[in-house]
């Protein structure tokens, strides 16, 4: 959980919401159709996996999940953007330079720091505000000690761009 993932998709895929899931952030191509997350299970006679019931009831809601999997349907990138399955929607030509580059901005970041936020943001879909609230001040302050909280101070006092090392 502590490594920040990225991931792009293009073409037709019928993947499950688990593999959507695991990805910080997820682009896909203008051209890509997407087999609902694996809502055409109801085609090959299966009821669900893996989460898959309760994390895209989560997603998209109650009503929603239930159409996607009952009736299977192949919805699109810009469907698929607006129910919150992707994050981004690119022109096809650029998705892998769009990918490319958010990789590069993460990679470049804070790696502690992004396995913090990732279980904060984990809970975040579970636990109770005052849970959340606390992990989060425990984890404020371990990042807080780090050698790359220190180097994002000094680079903001000498107005350059932290050069983080994952300490």
């Amino acid at each position: 959980m502590g490594r920040a993932i990225g991931r792009d998709c293009n073409g037709q895929r019928a993947g499950s919401r688990r593999w959507a899931r695991s990805r910080d952030g997820l682009r896909s191509s203008d051209r890509r159709t997407v087999g609902a997350f694996r809502n055409r299970l109801c085609r090959v006679g299966y009821s669900g996996d893996f989460r898959g019931s309760w994390t895209l009831t989560r997603l998209v809601g109650t009503a929603k999940a239930r159409e996607l999997y009952f009736l299977g349907d192949i919805i699109d990138a810009e469907v698929a953007h607006s129910l919150g399955l992707v994050s981004r929607v690119v022109e096809d030509d650029a998705l892998h330079a769009v990918t490319s580059g958010l990789a590069r901005c993460i990679a470049e970041g804070p790696r502690i720091v992004y396995g913090y936020m990732k279980r904060n943001l984990f809970a975040a879909e579970t636990e109770p505000l005052a849970a959340v609230l606390e992990m989060e001040a425990v984890h404020q302050a371990r990042t807080a000690m780090t050698e790359d909280h220190l180097e994002a101070g000094r680079a903001f006092a000498e107005k350059r761009l932290p050069v983080f090392k994952g300490r």
